[in-house]
């Protein structure tokens, strides 16, 4: 029971509203109750809190977690009758099953199959779902359930499209941890955030009322995203790891859903975002925001750190971030990506290593400062494909003091306009049989950060390489920069514009040559 004299003190236990942390009782409802009252600093102590529902901080509040919060695993049941566009009620087998205000997922076996083929499996590991690679269904209607009655359950959408019996329908629960949908918010804590991926519907959702796309609340360690725009969201200090879709995302990147969200004046600081199946941390259309200190390791399937966000005419682009001291380790695709549509994005004393792509630098008037690549994780797919340590290919980039060793095939490759490279190491410090880099320490070449070949049949080059079609490599200016260890130093393409190299040494390797 709830203790009168826990309603509105400055700081609350969960404990005091009935959350017992013993890893098997739904604690939600508990918690979120802590969370609706007026108190500012909600206290979640050490323990284990299974959660069957995302919780929804409230605006000026702070949820301190000291403790371990885990997504439930999922519950799924198929379909007693099909689900025709434009109904709100799903009849499973047992709806005691599922509770009000638990988000779910419609699924079935016609929903179109992703297939994530630049992941190569270690010979004798078992691909998930029996396929060569990675494989996912997509397009998955999600919603919130409102009421049951018996066997049907009501939700807070229609469905955009059919889901029949005979494809094998089902409704499994998906939810996010957190959901954070109102401005200065606060989570922080010595705590951990568990996705529990292994325990999920591995689907990605869109909303239930639309046929594609994959913006929604589900999947997350903690989803910051809503209506209005948001601004004062701090996250700091915390584990999150293990998410089936991303382990944090920060405004969405797909307009439809959330058309007028912005998150502005936020910080992410010194968060452990670890494992996650997808992309460790997404940052969508944000502004004037601070992303310092955090280790982003080892996503599954995807990315360390990403930046991006569909074009919205009605919106101006993301930007004004200042990305700094970083760790980018071990991510199957991206350490650090920064996407076409961003811009003013100022990088400053990151390091990325062993990710399939360390550094991507797409965006507009970004800086790169005291930054650091080094290695190759080879999850890449196929092997032989050229990969840079850093592809560069917006407009008008400075970059200054970067160290690249040790990248596969070619360490730098510049295709913007307007790049300026000064007082860089680019090296291979690898001999005999390890050597693992290429033959080329920089390549200056339209499309050499833009190779559409490195992500064949995955649909995705728009989102994560977007400048295929207009990247000139005009305007490029690589001074007072150590190239060493490769067995050509600067490689220009015959196509490339007003490319200038001056005060470049290059250590026991070839010369400059143009192609």
């Amino acid at each position: 029971m709830k203790k009168e004299q826990t309603i509105r003190p400055d700081t609350i236990s969960v404990l005091d509203f009935g959350a017992v942390g013993d890893g098997v009782a739904d604690d939600a409802p508990a918690i979120q109750q802590a969370l609706d009252t007026d108190a500012r600093h909600v206290l979640v102590p050490p323990g284990i809190y299974t959660l069957r529902r995302p919780l929804r901080p409230r605006s000026n509040q702070c949820l301190e977690i000291n403790g371990i919060l885990r997504i439930a695993d999922y519950v799924i049941q198929t379909l007693r009758q099909d689900v025709r566009p434009g109904d709100t009620e799903v009849i499973v087998t047992k709806g005691s099953a599922y509770a009000v205000g638990q988000e779910v997922t419609l699924h079935d076996e016609q929903l179109p199959i992703h297939l994530i083929d630049w992941v190569q499996h270690s010979e004798g590991e078992r691909p998930r779902h029996g396929a060569t690679f990675q494989t996912r269904r997509v397009h998955a209607g999600h919603a919130r359930i409102v009421a049951i009655r018996g066997n049907t359950l009501h939700l807070d959408a229609a469905s955009g499209r059919s889901y029949r019996c005979e494809d094998k329908a089902c409704l499994a629960t998906q939810h996010s941890a957190i959901l954070i949908e109102h401005s200065q918010v606060r989570i922080g804590g010595t705590g951990t955030i568990d996705g529990n991926k292994h325990n999920q519907l591995d689907a990605q959702p869109g909303p239930l009322e639309q046929t594609g796309g994959e913006e929604n609340t589900a999947g997350c360690c903690i989803k910051v995203a809503a209506a209005q725009p948001l601004e004062g969201i701090v996250i700091e200090n915390i584990t999150l790891q293990n998410a089936i879709l991303h382990n944090l995302s920060v405004g969405v990147h797909n307009n439809s859903h959330f058309p007028d969200c912005v998150v502005s004046n936020s910080i992410i600081r010194g968060v452990h975002s670890l494992y996650a199946h997808d992309k460790n941390i997404a940052i969508g259309r944000c502004r004037n925001c601070q992303i310092l200190d955090n280790v982003a390791a080892f996503a599954e399937f995807e990315d360390g750190i990403v930046l991006h966000q569909v074009p919205d005419d009605r919106l101006q682009a993301a930007g004004e971030i200042l990305i700094r001291g970083n760790r980018c380790i071990g991510n199957a695709r991206n350490g650090l990506h920064v996407g076409a549509n961003m811009h003013n994005i100022h990088l400053n004393g990151n390091v990325c290593g062993a990710n399939g792509f360390n550094l991507v630098l797409n965006g507009d008037d970004c800086t790169s400062t005291d930054d650091t690549v080094t290695g190759s994780n080879g999850r890449l797919f196929p092997l032989d494909r050229q990969r840079p340590g850093v592809l560069v290919a917006g407009r008008r980039i400075t970059i200054h003091n970067l160290q690249v060793f040790n990248s596969r095939s070619v360490a730098l490759g510049i295709s913007g306009e307007s790049v300026t490279v000064t007082g860089s190491l680019i090296a291979n410090q690898s001999t005999g049989n390890d050597r693992t880099a290429g033959t080329t320490g920089i390549s200056v070449s339209p499309g050499s950060a833009c190779d559409e070949s490195l992500y064949p049949a995955t649909g995705l080059l728009p989102v994560l390489l977007p400048r295929q079609a207009d990247c000139c490599a005009d305007g490029i200016l690589v001074e007072q920069t150590h190239v060493q260890g490769f067995d050509t130093a600067i490689t220009i393409d015959k196509t490339a514009r007003n490319v200038v190299c001056e005060d470049c040494s290059k250590e026991k390797t070839g010369t400059v040559r143009r192609t």
